[in-house]
C-alpha cells in the first residue's frame, strides 16, 4: 500500500522534475551565452577605441599634413604621441580577454555533455 503511493507520488513529480531540470539547463545556457557576448564586446571594444581608431587619427593626422606641407615636424610629434595611446597595453588586454574564453567555451562543451534532459515516456 505504502509502494503503491510511493509509485503514484513518483509517477506525479517526474514531470515537474523534467520542466525544472529544462529551466535550469535553459539558464545556463543563458548564463553562457551572456557572458560570451560581454567578453566579445570588451574585446571589440579595446580593438576599435583602443587600438583601430588612434591609428586611424595617426594615419589621417600623417595624410594631412603631408597634403598640406607640413610634413617637417609631423613624424617627431606623431612618434612622441604614440607612447600615450598605450597599443602594447590594450592590445596585451585584448589577448588576455581572447584567452579566458578558452575555459568558458570548455565549461559549456561540459555542459552539454552533462546536461541534456529528456521525457522517458519518449
Amino acid at each position: 500500500r505504502k509502494m503503491e503511493g510511493m509509485k503514484d507520488f513518483i509517477d506525479k513529480a517526474w514531470r515537474g522534475f523534467l520542466f525544472r531540470m529544462s529551466i535550469k539547463v535553459f539558464h545556463r545556457r543563458v548564463t553562457f551565452l551572456q557572458r560570451a557576448m560581454r567578453n566579445c564586446i570588451q574585446v571589440k571594444r579595446i580593438v576599435q577605441d583602443r587600438i583601430l581608431l588612434p591609428h586611424v587619427w595617426m594615419m589621417e593626422r600623417e595624410m594631412l599634413n603631408e597634403v598640406l606641407g607640413r610634413e617637417e615636424g609631423v613624424k617627431q610629434e606623431l612618434a612622441a604621441k604614440a607612447p600615450t595611446f598605450e597599443f602594447e597595453h590594450w592590445r596585451a588586454e585584448a589577448q588576455h580577454l581572447i584567452d579566458a574564453r578558452g575555459p568558458l567555451y570548455l565549461a559549456q562543451a561540459k555542459l552539454r555533455i552533462l546536461s541534456p534532459v529528456e521525457d522517458p515516456n519518449q
